[in-house]
């Protein structure tokens, strides 16, 4: 369970993200196949790079400009239910938990990221993970995938999704709670 030194050393460091963010913007919107930062939403900011992943492959997060953070908590059990963060979201089936949880989902203006915790939590069953991607310069011919990315920002697993750009969101399901990005 996250203290409260380790949350308040998280928003410090996603404060940070944000002003490196928007210090490195010489544009109002991002542009097609822009990447930001590669970094988890729990440090600070990194030079903007690829990382490459199990797979060989070289992804980075995708850039977004939402405004502000976004937070959001729900406590679900096994009965399932759905933990909401502005128009991302995470919907957990019956039967996924076998008790009850509160858990926290964390969204970044600058990144398509989200933080979901307790991190490691693990389902019986997939849940599904929507990432809003109505501000991010992300497109369906770039393939986007789910990046499972670990505390320095490295590609852990690469996951297969679906990038809906008529309504605006990105689609996969997880099986357990880390930091995930829509990567390119």
């Amino acid at each position: 369970m996250p203290t409260f030194c380790s949350a308040r050393r998280r928003g410090v460091a996603l404060s940070l993200m944000l002003v490196a963010a928007l210090a490195a913007c010489d544009d109002a919107h991002p542009s097609p196949g822009a990447t930001a930062p590669n970094a988890s939403l729990s440090r600070g900011p990194q030079p903007s790079e690829a990382r490459q992943s199990p797979d060989g492959n070289a992804y980075g997060p995708v850039a977004c400009r939402r405004g502000s953070q976004q937070l959001g908590t729900a406590v679900i059990g096994p009965d399932g239910g759905t933990l909401r963060v502005g128009s991302s979201y995470v919907v957990v089936p019956a039967g996924a938990l076998s008790e009850r949880v509160r858990m926290t989902a964390r969204v970044l203006d600058t990144l398509a990221a989200i933080e979901l915790e307790p991190h490691g939590l693990s389902f019986a069953l997939p849940v599904e993970l929507t990432i809003d991607t109505r501000q991010c310069a992300v497109r369906e011919e770039q393939h986007p995938v789910l990046l499972y990315l670990d505390d320095d920002g490295q590609v852990l697993e690469t996951i297969d999704g679906r990038l809906d750009e008529d309504a605006g969101s990105f689609f996969a399901r997880i099986v357990h709670f880390s930091v995930y990005a829509v990567g390119v």
